[in-house]
């Protein structure tokens, strides 16, 4: 069996690495779309991404965020609390030591 992956960010790579992992070919095949510089992770996403792929110093060392200012329409911008980090959209994986990639 083979399965094509549309995309190639963080969810289409780790599809293709628990795919991959479960012996079922892969093809990736790259979404025509602008890339963003970086991205936010919630905790729980992070916490996902490091047990999938096993790379507990992945997110080391990058900055977090506490707050963020919202503005709905023509109303007051309002600081939101949230604890998501700001990552690099390169693949994630190549910031670990172990640089095990899917």
């Amino acid at each position: 069996m083979r399965v094509a992956i549309l995309g190639d960010g963080m969810a289409a790579s780790t599809c293709r690495y628990l795919l991959q992992s479960a012996a079922i070919w892969t093809d990736i095949r790259p979404a025509a779309r602008t890339r963003l510089p970086a991205i936010l992770l919630s905790e729980c996403s992070q916490t996902l991404f490091r047990n999938v792929f096993e790379l507990n110093d992945v997110f080391c060392g990058l900055p977090q965020i506490r707050k963020r200012l919202v503005k709905w329409g023509d109303g007051n911008a309002i600081a939101v609390p949230t604890l998501p980090g700001l990552f690099p959209s390169k693949p994630f994986w190549t910031r670990s030591a172990r640089n095990r990639a899917p």
